[in-house]
């Protein structure tokens, strides 16, 4: 890829207003001017969220569909297989930050007006209260153009910049389309990036129930040092313990990941979606990496910690300046974050080599990667 390849996605960048006005243009029948029903696919919550808006906003929902049809607050939610029986002119608007097998789905069905849930919200934010992934979606890009530009210098891979590139062309579009030929489907262990050895001690910031822990195990072919497992949520933890069982090596943390040890307002959903809050409606006990390892040994930090990436980067630093751990970091949970937290590791660490790798057909699994130079 060509630095001129880059500058394509980065041209088109304007303003926020003409940003805008090109979505608008390009998804016609969702301006609002037009918009009087629609079809929701999704019925997790997201999509709970965006009946309730289409209500408050005038909107009919002409059915709710899902692969898997329930009754959601005595709503009955149809089965994705009677998108067959309606008029194919009907606006869809998938609920869910994985669109593109959605998306392929409906045009091959038919379907010629699909968006995702994410379009009203940047378009319409007053209206449509933009997720976290949104909130300034096309603000970030405006404004810092040219922190885009610095991370796709320091990226160490053609493939890291083909991927940022598809990415800013996806924050253009909200085209899934584009993103699908960078797509890799080894999450936290992409090809060619890194290695492991038989002594990791592997800290796992956002572990749920295990489920990253088990995959780290399974590559590793269960030849590891320590594993530390750090999940906040009260209910999943219980979960993540269980699942994890006697196991000696493995260290389980009912603690959030940040830069100093604190209680912090959190938001439980009891599921991926829980995240610090400072309107959340219980609390949490969050630590840094530094003060738990005291020094100790790190070879390997995965963080996906719903947006509170950063400060756990900087509660790092003793660790990262005596180890220099292999790092993957996801930076999708704020727009700004594809381009703060490549920066903020090598601010920390020079020697650090960045890649950057998408895993996932939407906003969400977009994850940096560093390994650290050795002379």
């Amino acid at each position: 890829m060509s630095n001129s390849d880059h500058a394509f996605s980065l041209s088109k960048i304007k303003s926020v207003v003409n940003l805008r006005t090109q979505l608008i243009k390009q998804y016609p029948s969702f301006n609002l001017k037009k918009l009087s029903k629609i079809l929701i696919l999704g019925a997790a919550e997201e999509g709970g969220r965006l009946n309730a808006l289409c209500q408050s906003n005038n909107i009919e929902v002409v059915s709710w569909v899902d692969d898997n049809p329930k009754r959601v607050n005595g709503r009955t939610i149809l089965s994705s297989k009677v998108l067959r029986k309606f008029d194919r002119n009907i606006p869809v608007v998938i609920a869910s930050h994985r669109i593109l097998g959605a998306t392929k789905f409906l045009k091959k069905i038919g379907f010629k007006n699909i968006a995702p849930f994410a379009l009203l919200q940047i378009l319409y934010p007053k209206r449509f209260p933009p997720h976290m992934f949104y909130r300034n979606w096309l603000e970030d890009l405006v404004t810092n153009k040219n922190q885009y530009k610095k991370i796709f210098s320091l990226l160490n891979d053609s493939k890291s910049r083909r991927v940022l590139n598809k990415l800013i062309q996806f924050r253009l579009t909200l085209d899934p389309l584009l993103i699908e030929p960078v797509i890799d489907n080894d999450l936290y262990r992409p090809r060619g990036i890194m290695s492991f050895d038989r002594d990791e001690v592997y800290i796992d910031g956002g572990s749920y129930d295990g489920d990253s822990v088990r995959s780290f195990i399974r590559k590793v072919g269960g030849k590891y040092e320590k594993i530390l497992a750090f999940e906040p949520d009260k209910i999943i933890y219980q979960k993540l313990r269980k699942k994890m069982g006697s196991n000696r090596r493995i260290l389980c943390f009912n603690k959030g990941l940040f830069d100093k040890n604190k209680i912090m307002s959190f938001s439980t959903t009891a599921n991926r979606a829980s995240l610090i809050d400072t309107k959340g409606e219980s609390s949490i006990s969050v630590a840094s990496i530094d003060s738990v390892l005291k020094g100790k040994k790190v070879s390997f930090i995965k963080m996906n910690i719903e947006g509170a990436e950063i400060n756990a980067l900087k509660g790092t630093k003793q660790s990262i300046r005596l180890w220099h751990p292999k790092m993957a970091i996801s930076c999708y949970h704020k727009p700004s974050d594809l381009w703060k937290i490549p920066l903020l590791i090598k601010k920390m660490e020079k020697k650090y080599n960045l890649y950057l790798r998408q895993h996932d057909g939407g906003v969400i699994e977009s994850v940096c990667y560093a390994t650290y130079q050795n002379d």
